[in-house]
């Protein structure tokens, strides 16, 4: 809650630089190894290239996603981590099996506290915030969270980070890259 206010009144101050993306989410495939394997889910990482992001902000998101994809992915499937680049920049996604989101639900899945299944909120141990501060985390990156739901059941969050040539600070949003401060 401390981290959305803070984003809410720029003040968190981004250390931006550029990724291996396959490192960064390698590093977070292998902390989510043992839920996955408890749960009866694979990983499956599917990146190349580079991301420029804060590297903290970048795992904390997508730690958010795929912690969210395990609770929800059916035993016995896989969720895919995939990066797909383009000249603007790397759009990194999030799929998973399971229960199919209702699509009246998709615009306020990002909303503070929204649950798209109320009777899991008495019963889930988190607090309904971990979508919202994704959807910071991507609007300090000036990018965006995007999510999809098929009938079929697959679900993919995406994230898109754009380029270091168009990721530009703006109004009080400070931003440290390469040692050097903007405001």
């Amino acid at each position: 809650m401390l981290f959305l206010a803070r984003a809410d009144h720029d003040q968190v101050a981004l250390s931006t630089e550029q990724l291996d993306a396959h490192g960064e989410l390698t590093r977070i495939t292998e902390y989510f190894e043992g839920p996955a394997s408890e749960a009866g889910v694979l990983l499956l990482l599917i990146a190349t290239g580079t991301v420029h992001a804060d590297a903290h902000l970048l795992r904390r998101a997508v730690s958010n996603l795929v912690s969210n994809a395990i609770r929800y992915t059916t035993r016995g499937n896989t969720i895919v981590l995939r990066t797909v680049a383009d000249q603007d920049g790397v759009h990194l996604s999030v799929s998973n099996t399971g229960p199919s989101i209702v699509a009246e639900d998709l615009p306020r899945l990002f909303d503070r506290f929204y649950r798209s299944d109320k009777s899991r909120s008495i019963i889930s141990a988190s607090a309904g915030l971990g979508l919202a501060i994704v959807k910071s985390i991507m609007s300090l990156h000036h990018g965006s969270a995007q999510v999809q739901s098929e009938q079929d059941g697959v679900t993919t969050f995406t994230l898109f980070f754009p380029s270091a040539s168009a990721s530009v600070p703006s109004g009080n949003c400070r931003q440290r890259q390469t040692g050097k401060t903007f405001s």
